[in-house]
């Protein structure tokens, strides 16, 4: 509808965060850059006791964070062009997965996979990113003992690939705010994980949809759809 409060105020956001992204870029990412720059350099010193190295690797870390935040601002404010090459669906959720390792066993957090080995068209790096939103959200959302399961199909008859994110965590609030732009209940994220993996996957002419919720059971779906797919 023209005067749909909620698109409006949708469209309100996206101008915002246009505005903005272009002076992030440079303004923030920069400078941060350069704070890496030198942890990195003094990391390798050999003066500077192992003990004391550890405030470096915190810097450093949370650098990462921030340079990934000024990094989604962008990707949720502009159209990238996609740079589609034939992928491993299995092989891009095991490369999230191994980056995500650490973090996964901190919380004693199990994961069972079951995906196929599927030839699809897609941009790597940006579906790495969409899978990275959606694993790191599942595990902040169990955060102790919990189980992920991952799953895929064989592709259907429409041509269509699917694949499934379940954790056992206790459920999503706020459900009709979840893919608004910086909404978020959780003290560590941004807001930007979900809208950002929405509009890949919308680009490749794919639906990312939370498909179902309830205590002990989340899942979101990606849909690859005919045409994506080779």
């Amino acid at each position: 509808m023209e005067n749909d409060p909620i698109q409006i105020r949708k469209n309100g956001q996206w101008e915002i965060i246009e505005r903005t992204s272009s002076m992030m870029a440079d303004d923030i990412k920069n400078p941060l850059n350069a704070i890496k720059l030198n942890a990195d350099i003094l990391l390798e010193s050999r003066e500077i006791p192992e003990a004391e190295k550890d405030h470096l690797r915190v810097i450093v870390k949370e650098v990462r964070r921030l340079n990934r935040l000024v990094k989604d601002v962008l990707a949720l404010s502009r159209e990238y062009e996609l740079i589609p090459t034939e992928c491993d669906l299995r092989n891009i959720i095991d490369r999230e997965l191994t980056s995500l390792r650490h973090d996964m066993d901190e919380r004693h957090i199990c994961v069972a996979v079951d995906v196929p080995s599927v030839k699809i068209r897609v941009d790597a790096e940006r579906m790495q990113q969409v899978m990275f939103h959606l694993l790191s959200n599942a595990i902040e959302a169990i955060n102790q003992n919990g189980t992920i399961k991952i799953s895929g199909t064989d592709r259907q008859a429409d041509g269509s690939v699917s694949v499934q994110i379940l954790d056992d965590g206790p459920g999503v609030e706020n459900e009709d705010r979840l893919f608004e732009p910086f909404f978020t209940t959780k003290r560590t994220k941004t807001g930007l994980g979900l809208p950002i993996s929405q509009r890949i996957i919308e680009q490749h002419g794919g639906t990312l949809e939370l498909f179902s919720s309830r205590p002990g059971e989340t899942i979101f779906r990606i849909t690859l759809r005919e045409g994506l797919s080779t």
